[in-house]
């Protein structure tokens, strides 16, 4: 199957649905260009949160978090993001409301956000 191009999922998926220049990838992104490269996509990339986690960890510090699929067999659907920071939290429910992605929040540790913004 390796090489054959039918199927393609998981990590290597968001690199085709990535839309913004090869050239930006390493460059240092703002809240503002991340919620800008989502709305032009329509479709929020792991990069995009994992860039809001590190900011936030900028500002209040390390936390442990773990960002996944709520169903492995759609992994292209819907993520979770999970942390017992409430700071860390509350900095990713900022995000999803200020980029207007809707999201539910599970327990006292889940938040689950569509990747597609319909």
């Amino acid at each position: 199957m390796l090489g054959s191009g039918d199927l393609v999922y998981g990590d290597y998926f968001d690199e085709f649905r990535e839309e913004d220049d090869k050239d930006d990838i390493d460059k240092e992104q703002s809240i503002d260009e991340i919620k800008a490269g989502i709305l032009k996509r329509r479709y929020v990339n792991e990069r995009d949160i994992v860039t809001v986690v590190f900011k936030a960890m900028e500002e209040i510090g390390e936390f442990k978090f773990n960002l996944n699929h709520v169903d492995p067999r759609k992994p292209m659907d819907t993520y979770i993001f999970i942390s017992e920071s409430e700071e860390a939290r509350n900095k990713v429910i900022w995000f999803l409301e200020y980029a207007a992605i809707p999201y539910q929040i599970k327990g006292t540790t889940n938040i689950i956000f569509d990747r597609e913004i319909k």
